[in-house]
């Protein structure tokens, strides 16, 4: 995916880019990506369904005490990842037939071990219909400062070869995730974490294959200088049609 930068030549984004002005602009840039996404009479239900993941989810998680989940955060989260996905109906009535109890259990040992992605994964992965991908998107919800969702859009980006959907293999992909937040985190003013690298991978893929000009989204700025606010710009413009009628 080639994007044009302003005053430079083309460059190629790659989860290789160092430079976290470049990831911060993808990052900034997911709501307009994902607002063509969302064009596709398919994906209509999707903006609802992402606002509830992204900002919504994990605080409900969050107000129960202990932290759980119920059936009804399974069901709305498959939709969330079919949706966004592949669509598989059989899995959206494969997770409704998990029993509340279970959820609750399963769900509660995962969150005290929030701190062992392979235990969490293992215990969610108990739920009928939840492999390591639905997993980390429970995760990735939960704490997103410790995960990311395992999108084929961002694995394809960081793993060379067929996806495997496998606990290994999305362990493999998270450590890669978490060594790229902790490296922009370094050099930048902002704490970067992998859902948010995970988000940027995302918006880069989709932005390629729904062909979204991001040269219009992403401006690579050169070393000193400062991007003109809108009023700036604004301003400018009156000061020359004010000079031009003088």
């Amino acid at each position: 995916n080639i994007f044009k930068m302003a005053g430079k030549k083309a460059v190629k984004f790659s989860f290789l880019i160092e430079d976290p002005k470049i990831w911060k602009q993808y990052k900034e840039s997911y709501a307009v990506v994902f607002q063509k996404f969302c064009l596709n009479p398919k994906k209509r239900i999707l903006k609802g369904l992402d606002e509830w993941f992204q900002n919504e989810f994990g605080k409900e998680i969050h107000e129960r005490n202990p932290h759980h989940l119920v059936k009804e955060d399974l069901k709305k989260l498959m939709e969330w990842k079919l949706t966004r996905g592949k669509f598989r109906p059989r899995l959206t009535q494969m997770i409704a037939e998990n029993k509340e109890e279970d959820i609750r259990t399963y769900s509660e040992e995962a969150f005290k071990n929030i701190d062992d992605p392979k235990k969490c994964i293992e215990r969610l992965c108990k739920l009928r219909a939840v492999g390591p991908a639905t997993a980390s998107a429970i995760l990735t919800a939960y704490k997103p400062e410790k995960y990311a969702f395992m999108a084929d859009e961002a694995v394809q980006s960081v793993l060379s070869g067929k996806i495997d959907y496998t606990l290994k293999y999305y362990l493999k992909f998270l450590d890669e995730v978490r060594l790229k937040a902790k490296q922009l985190s370094a050099t930048d003013d902002t704490t970067w974490t992998p859902h948010q690298i995970e988000i940027c991978l995302w918006t880069a893929a989709m932005a390629t294959k729904l062909d979204v000009n991001m040269s219009n989204e992403v401006k690579e700025e050169k070393p000193g200088s400062k991007r003109k606010s809108t009023d700036q710009l604004e301003t400018s413009k009156k000061a020359k049609k004010v000079k031009s009628k003088n």
